[in-house]
């Protein structure tokens, strides 16, 4: 009865707001809304607030960015294809991409944690790329008077495994992320790369089948539009100034090939530079925006109350009653005396020595000069004997029952991991050049926790994106059957990397838990537009045996798709500029970034080395050519 009474919502006992620490939350907010407290202004701060604010965006969040990054993804469609079912097909298999994804989380055990939120938007941004390539392919082929049949299967010949090879890459770029050590990435890597691949599955099932369908027969049969409100597909004209501008592209890459490379080896050096700059760190406050009542509520709790973090020297004295031996207090207050030196970040230091020296000033009337250890182990006793017996609690705090370990708590002021640890290796180091002899110590608490995770950001940063480099080359070369166009394909792709690492060293954005996944997810979502354009470019190389024709070729049948999905992305990526957390938006700004720049590199770099390089053979006379000179003998 008294579970029933608790419950925010009594009909759904599984309803967030009856979970820890909603309920806790929801009464202690009610608790201090009570008249007898209106002359008073509170800040509710701790755990308990932070983690139901935290649980809210888990699982409100996702539905609402999700919401704007579909009236996105529509609204590009709509405005390049023109048609309600260019428009509702690719949503469906968005819709079914991202509940087969939560489907599958939910089968394997995975947990909706805060890395979460931003998985509908990447999946929706991702996905929504196969649509528009087998769209435009599709339309164009339509347009050019084949029928249906051969549009598709036209259509699947030459995007169909493009669009394969990219979803194996993106879900590589995801999958690496699996390997590290922090188990929230590293399940959140392995269902955004399953969603990668449903995305592929549902395109080229779902996609096709509806686009089998002649739905302008199928609205006239059922009476549901006139025939004047139809117009035939193949009316509508491609759009003439993409045309001359992607022609432009592939002019200025055949007359600027030595600046274009130059000016990207320029770009490469300058954000390689910024790249060895990023500083490894993590400040949770930084999630939040700086507007945002939790922010201040925080940071007026820190800078009032004296610190809203902390460290913990755990001590061990090896034996029972150890800790009331002077010699162990005395370590502890040494230890606790090297953490006061750091007068910026320690804000405040309690231990059991705090209330040892207090007891025995207080049985010497009050005289500052017995703000000391007593000299004797049995003073020590009898003082502690005397304070349990008046009900004196606060020492259960800092020490175990037992009296063998104690423990000494810093507080320290809201900021970079960085400092935290500059401050753990200072007094490290000034132990170890005069060791504790009466006990042994160890680093403990929520700060030594952000310090271990500090290690694992970087190796999980390096070791992700290795193994993403690692196995997309390998990819490339295997689908070229060339490793030298495998090795081509993938110096582009640096570029967006860079930016991304590069802008964070050059701009102060440290490398935190939030952002550990970027380098490899930048790297498999960006080597999409490469093989998209690499693959068409070798295949219209393969027909005309010109590599300026086929740039050209390639450009014009691609490109479209290509900065049309770019568009998308990269929206679709600042979707995420709505998010509650900052950390979430900085991110969508980063990716953004590095895929704007991964299109200008597939644009006017990949080309410019392909031609400078050659790598797809001697030109010829190639069988485009052939034929022609065949009907001029024949005529």
């Amino acid at each position: 009865q008294a579970a029933e009474e608790d419950r925010i919502v009594p009909e759904d006992p599984w309803h967030l707001e009856n979970l820890y620490p909603q309920v806790t939350d929801a009464r202690i907010s009610q608790i201090l809304e009570r008249p007898r407290y209106e002359e008073f202004e509170f800040f509710h701060s701790g755990d308990v607030p932070l983690n139901a604010y935290y649980n809210r965006i888990i699982l409100t969040e996702p539905e609402f960015l999700q919401g704007i990054m579909l009236l996105v993804v529509t609204g590009i469609l709509f405005v390049v294809f023109r048609n309600l079912v260019s428009v509702i097909a690719p949503a469906m298999v968005l819709y079914l991409t991202i509940t087969l994804t939560i489907a599958m989380m939910a089968v394997v055990g995975f947990k909706i944690g805060i890395g979460f939120s931003k998985t509908p938007t990447l999946l929706m941004a991702i996905g929504v790329a196969h649509s528009v390539h087998i769209l435009s392919e599709f339309t164009t082929r339509i347009r050019g008077g084949g029928g249906r049949r051969e549009a598709l299967v036209g259509t699947m010949s030459l995007v169909g495994v493009p669009c394969l090879l990219t979803s194996v890459t993106t879900a590589v770029g995801f999958a690496s992320m699996s390997f590290v050590p922090i188990k929230s990435i590293a399940q959140g890597a392995m269902a955004d790369a399953f969603g990668v691949l449903m995305a592929f599955l549902f395109s080229t099932t779902l996609l096709m089948s509806l686009l089998s369908f002649d739905w302008a027969y199928v609205l006239r049969r059922f009476g549901l539009v006139g025939e004047e409100r139809l117009r035939p597909v193949t009316t509508r004209k491609s759009p003439v100034p993409m045309g001359r501008l992607l022609d432009w592209v592939a002019q200025f890459n055949i007359r600027h090939k030595a600046v274009l490379i130059s000016g990207f080896a320029v770009f490469l050096v300058v954000f390689g530079v910024g790249a060895t700059r990023v500083q490894v760190d993590s400040n949770w406050l930084d999630d939040f925006w700086d507007s945002s009542w939790i922010y201040e509520v925080i940071t007026r709790v820190d800078d009032e109350m004296g610190g809203a973090t902390n460290i913990i020297y755990l001590f061990d004295a090896g034996e029972d009653d150890g800790i009331k031996n002077p010699a162990v207090l005395r370590e502890i207050e040494r230890v606790q005396e090297l953490a006061k030196r750091d007068e910026f970040l320690v804000r405040k230091t309690y231990s059991i020595v705090d209330i040892v020296k207090d007891l025995n000033q207080s049985f010497h009337a009050d005289d500052p000069a017995y703000y000391r250890i007593p000299e004797t182990r049995e003073e020590v006793a009898q003082y502690l004997i005397l304070y349990e017996s008046q009900g004196g609690e606060e020492a259960e705090e800092y020490v175990s029952s037992d009296y063998r370990r104690a423990n000494l708590e810093l507080r320290l002021r809201i900021g970079r991991t960085a400092w935290t640890q500059n401050l753990a290796k200072e007094i490290a180091a000034e132990l170890e050049r005069d060791p504790l002899v009466e006990s042994e110590v160890s680093l403990t608490g929520i700060g030594a926790l952000w310090l271990v995770l500090m290690d694992y950001i970087m190796s999980s940063n390096i070791q992700g994106f290795g193994i993403a480099f690692s196995v997309i080359t390998l990819m490339m070369i295997a689908i070229f059957r060339s490793f030298r166009i495998g090795l081509i394909s993938m110096i582009p792709n640096l570029a967006p990397v860079l930016l991304a690492m590069g802008a964070m060293g050059w701009f102060d954005i440290t490398l935190d838990y939030n952002k550990v996944t970027i380098a490899a997810i930048a790297l498999g979502i960006s080597v999409d537009d490469t093989i998209h354009l690499m693959t068409r470019f070798h295949h219209e190389f393969g027909i005309h045996r010109n590599y300026e024709r086929a740039l050209r070729k390639a450009l014009g049948e691609v490109g479209r798709a290509l900065v049309v999905t770019s568009v998308a992305l990269v929206l679709g990526f600042l979707v995420l500029t709505f998010s509650e957390l900052r950390s979430q938006g900085l991110y969508g700004v980063l990716l953004s970034g590095a895929l704007v720049t991964a299109l200008i590199a597939d644009f006017f770099f990949m080309p410019a080395l392909v031609l400078w390089l050659k790598p797809f053979g001697p030109e010829g006379k190639g069988r485009a050519d052939a034929g022609q000179v065949a009907l001029a003998e024949a005529a």
